[in-house]
């Protein structure tokens, strides 16, 4: 043997040896860690429907809005994106995986490196108009976006969301590992009652303020960088509905720099602007300013009666309260954030 094989020899030798040193049983040299991965949407959401609107002239609007929820929370995933951070501080993303679903859980085996992970899913990200994912190279930058100008449509499907630490060094080969996804989105209805005595203003519009903009995937909280408005889809004549982001959960939290003027003026969180035609084409704005946060994976529904001058009346004023224009002209403050 000369001396140039001796010395490679000897170089596996220690490499192998040290190898060994790192873990007896579980070797990080060069190893893969086959990772079972089961992801699953929590879809456990107490719609509240039947409480709202309950009154027998109220049930063509249920039906309806039923149907217009179904889709958002029903807990389907079309796709799945995954990413895995490393904990080193470094907190670089080491491996991305997609997988398309089409459905509620799916269960596949992901084959990594072993080495220890901060994990990172999102579902119904790919081909969403209304929301785009951002800042992937970091666990800390990555985060959901909402597409568009300072006023866009409603969301076009919910989107879920999921974290976890993954200590693969520590754990036996072919472990199951459960991923559970949460719904960041929420929506919001406005229901005209059928109680009305004039039924011939109509509900042309309805436009919702102050709620988040983005969503930091690593810490689970929402951002609110620029005033937003969302446009609302028409149900059926008496009722439109929002998909779109959470409020804010307190005035502590909403009272920014750049929302201190209109905070003196009106202590809500969010608000709904609706525009009701009249029948000789004058419109009546009424804004509605509500002072409960808007939640994640709710449904929160806004009951009003309409007047005879088109005006709109909350069924719970203590919760909410309306600010109306008659004879609305419209100069273009409705892509303002109030």
């Amino acid at each position: 043997m000369n001396i140039k094989q001796y010395i490679l020899l000897l170089f596996l030798t220690v490499v192998s040896a040290g190898c060994r040193l790192i873990d007896d049983d579980l070797s990080v040299c060069g190893e893969e860690y086959n990772l079972n991965y089961e992801m699953r949407l929590v879809t456990e959401i107490k719609l509240t429907i039947e409480e709202k609107l309950s009154a027998e002239t109220d049930k063509p609007l249920a039906e309806a809005l039923k149907k217009w929820c179904d889709p958002i929370f029903s807990g389907y995933a079309n796709d799945l994106e995954m990413d895995f951070y490393s904990l080193d501080g470094r907190d670089e993303l080491r491996h991305h995986f997609s997988e398309i679903v089409n459905g509620k859980q799916k269960t596949f085996t992901l084959t990594i490196p072993l080495e220890d992970y901060q994990h990172l899913a999102v579902v119904n990200v790919a081909g969403n108009n209304s929301m785009t994912l951002l800042g992937t190279q970091h666990a800390a930058t990555m985060h959901l976006e909402e597409v568009g100008s300072d006023t866009i449509e409603s969301h076009a499907t919910s989107v879920y969301s999921a974290r976890l630490p993954l200590m693969l060094q520590n754990i036996k080969q072919d472990t199951k590992f459960d991923v559970h996804l949460y719904m960041v989105s929420c929506a919001v209805a406005l229901a005209v009652s059928d109680s009305s005595k004039n039924t011939h203003p109509v509900m042309s519009k309805m436009l919702v303020t102050g709620t988040a903009t983005g969503f930091n995937v690593n810490d689970s909280t929402y951002s609110y960088n620029r005033p937003r408005v969302v446009r609302a889809e028409k149900v059926i004549d008496r009722c439109y509905a929002a998909l779109l982001l959470p409020s804010r959960d307190s005035l502590e939290i909403a009272a920014a720099p750049d929302r201190a003027e209109s905070m003196k003026a009106d202590d809500s969180l969010w608000q709904i602007k609706a525009y009701t035609q009249l029948p000789g084409g004058k419109v009546t704005e009424t804004i509605l300013s509500v002072h409960h946060p808007l939640k994640a994976s709710t449904l929160e529904i806004i009951k009003v009666y309409m007047m005879d001058d088109g005006s709109l009346v909350p069924e719970q004023a203590a919760e909410v309260g309306a600010t109306v224009t008659l004879d609305w002209k419209d100069g273009g403050s409705h892509d303002i954030e109030i």
